[in-house]
């Protein structure tokens, strides 16, 4: 054998090697735990299944929905036209929920509240008919009682006033 054929053979062992080792950095792996079912000064648990937060700019899809928000089991839904399903929403992972003298209303990242629990809402996003394509993270914080479809919300989230014309 040729120096440049030991060379090669050399190489390729040493890339098989790495490549069939794996080892895990625990200081590489997320450490933040799923947000928990929040709690109302209601007296009864109200599900808001957050996506995981991540550095930098999420992905998220741009379709359109509206709809009213809604609480069904517990569960913060999309009531849309009666034609249509109405989705179990996944939030953005800086939105949160509180208690306002018996409203519940939706705070965006920057602690202002940007909906209340029946107002008609359009938010970006997507569509997920099963729970099972959605990330681990996502679906332990969905009970049984929350069936989809599921809405992964994106960026855009607006109040309709429905009063205007």
């Amino acid at each position: 054998m040729n120096n440049k054929t030991v060379r090669l053979f050399f190489l390729s062992l040493f890339l098989v090697m790495t490549a069939c080792t794996s080892s895990t950095d625990s200081s590489l792996q997320p450490t933040e735990t799923r947000p928990p079912a929040v709690t109302s000064d209601l007296g009864y648990t109200i599900f808001f299944p957050r996506q995981k937060k991540i550095e930098g700019e999420r992905a998220a899809m741009d379709a359109l929905t509206r709809g009213t928000l809604v609480l069904v089991d517990n569960c913060i839904r999309l009531e849309r036209d009666p034609s249509l399903a109405n989705y179990l929403l996944i939030w953005p992972p800086d939105f949160n929920i509180t208690n306002n003298n018996g409203t519940i209303q939706i705070v965006n990242g920057a602690g202002k509240t940007v909906a209340s629990l029946g107002d008609e809402v359009e938010m970006s996003g997507g569509e997920i008919h099963s729970l099972s394509m959605l990330d681990k993270y996502i679906q332990e914080q969905v009970p049984p009682k929350c069936p989809g479809p599921y809405w992964i919300m994106g960026y855009e989230f607006t109040t309709i006033d429905t009063l205007s014309p």
